[in-house]
C-alpha cells in the first residue's frame, strides 16, 4: 500500500505535460537551454562601466599617492625657483607668512567640518597656501596682539595652480575675502599649496582603486562564462 503511494507521488512529480513522464536528462537538456537573463547582462556591463568611470575619476589622487615621499624644493617665497613649480606635485617651500590671512570651514564627507587657514607669503603675490589647524590652534591664532606670531616653518604639501585648483568655489571665496579685506589681488597664473597632502597618506584610494579592479574582474569573468566559454 506505502509503495503504491509513493510511485503515484513520483509519478505525479515527474510528469510533463499532458502527463508525458520527463526523466533526468530530458530535464537537464531543458535547463541547459535556458537563455541567460538579458537584466543581469546589462547590470553587469552598467557595473563595469562605472567602475571604470569610477578610476578615471580618482586617477589624479591616486599617481599622488603614489609620487616619490621626498619634496621638491621651491626654495623661498620671496624669491622662489618658478621652474620648479609643477602641477600636483609634493612641494616644500619656506618663508614669513603674511599675516593677513583668511578662515574658512570645510565639511568633510558631510560629518565634520575642518578649520582652513589660507595666508599668502610676505615679498610673493602669487603663492596661496591652504593649511588645516586645529581647534586649540585656531583658538591660540585669534588671541588679539598675536596675529604676527604665525609659525613661519617651511610648508610641504601638494601643489596646484589656480586653474586646476580642485576647490575652485572655496578658492573663489577666499580670494574675494582677501581683496575686499585687505586689498590683495592674485593673478590667474598664482598657485595654491595644500599644507599636509603627502604621498602616501590617503589609503582609501588605492583601497578603492583595488575594490574597483575586482568588481571588473568578477563581472568581465561571468560574462565570458556565459557568452565565450559556453559556445566553444
Amino acid at each position: 500500500m506505502n509503495n503504491e503511494r509513493k510511485h503515484e507521488h513520483d509519478d505525479f512529480f515527474s510528469q510533463g505535460e499532458e502527463g508525458r513522464i520527463i526523466d533526468d536528462s530530458e530535464m537537464a537538456a531543458s535547463i541547459k537551454k535556458r537563455p541567460p537573463s538579458r537584466r543581469s547582462t546589462v547590470l553587469m556591463i552598467a557595473v563595469i562601466m562605472l567602475s571604470v568611470y569610477f578610476i578615471w575619476d580618482i586617477r589624479s589622487p591616486l599617481i599622488y599617492f603614489f609620487r616619490s615621499y621626498t619634496p621638491v624644493e621651491l626654495g623661498s617665497a620671496d624669491s622662489p625657483d618658478m621652474s620648479r613649480f609643477i602641477n600636483g606635485q609634493y612641494s616644500k617651500i619656506s618663508g614669513i607668512p603674511d599675516p593677513r590671512k583668511a578662515q574658512i570651514e570645510s565639511l568633510q564627507f558631510g560629518v565634520y567640518t575642518t578649520h582652513q587657514v589660507y595666508f599668502a607669503y610676505l615679498g610673493n603675490e602669487r603663492i596661496l597656501c591652504r593649511e588645516t589647524i586645529s581647534d586649540m590652534d585656531l583658538l591660540k591664532k585669534n588671541v588679539p596682539g598675536r596675529e604676527s606670531e604665525y609659525d613661519s616653518a617651511p610648508r610641504t604639501g601638494r601643489l596646484f595652480s589656480f586653474k586646476d585648483y580642485p576647490l575652485k568655489s572655496e578658492l573663489e571665496v577666499i580670494t574675494k575675502y582677501l581683496k575686499d579685506k585687505f586689498g590683495r589681488e592674485y593673478p590667474a597664473d598664482s598657485w595654491v599649496l595644500m599644507v599636509g597632502d603627502r604621498p602616501w597618506s590617503k589609503q582609501q584610494y588605492p583601497l578603492a582603486l583595488l575594490l574597483l579592479l575586482g568588481l571588473i574582474s568578477l563581472n568581465v569573468w561571468q560574462l565570458y562564462r556565459r557568452y565565450v566559454r559556453k559556445e566553444r
